[in-house]
């Protein structure tokens, strides 16, 4: 039988006055942004391009403007551009369920457009707010990080018509 190691104890770092600990990293840094990533359908991978540009444009990075996050408000401003759906998207913490998008089975025919629509004001909110440049690059970076290198799901014609061109 081997020895057992005794482990070190951790030294605890605290910062000025002995409240500020530094012993966790930043909660920032350790909670991703990928709410709905996992999704299968083209109407799940829309929503989940519309959470990560959201969450790219407001990261900070982009300059000291935000976007509106509130799902409700530019929900309803899509209502005013797009062909109505028959039932509501699901919402939970102001973001697109993705996941339960494509549990529902929402009809694509309807979903999707819309959703094309709704990425295509966020964009435009981005453009308006951090500049072209800025927005393009943000976009680029929340369509790499949902789709990854493929992006296929872009390219389809009732979706490449309403999507931004960035």
């Amino acid at each position: 039988m081997a020895p057992a190691v005794e482990a070190a104890p951790e030294e605890k770092k605290k910062g000025l006055f002995g409240f500020l600990k530094r012993d966790e990293p930043a909660r920032e840094a350790a909670a991703p942004v990928a709410f709905g990533a996992a999704a299968s359908g083209r109407a799940g991978q829309l929503a989940s391009l519309a959470n990560a540009l959201i969450a790219e444009y407001n990261g900070g990075q982009y300059g000291k403007g935000r976007l509106d996050d509130r799902m409700a408000n530019l929900l309803m401003r899509v209502d005013e551009q797009a062909d109505p759906i028959d039932r509501p998207l699901p919402i939970v913490d102001d973001r697109i369920d993705a996941q339960a998008l494509d549990r529902e089975n929402m009809p694509e025919q309807q979903a999707v457009p819309y959703l094309a629509i709704l990425v295509s004001q966020i964009y435009e909110d981005a453009e308006r707010t951090f500049g072209k440049d800025k927005a393009k690059r943000g976009y680029k970076a929340a369509q790499q990080q949902v789709f990854g290198t493929d992006a296929s799901a872009l390219s389809a014609p009732d979706v490449a018509g309403r999507l931004p061109r960035p």
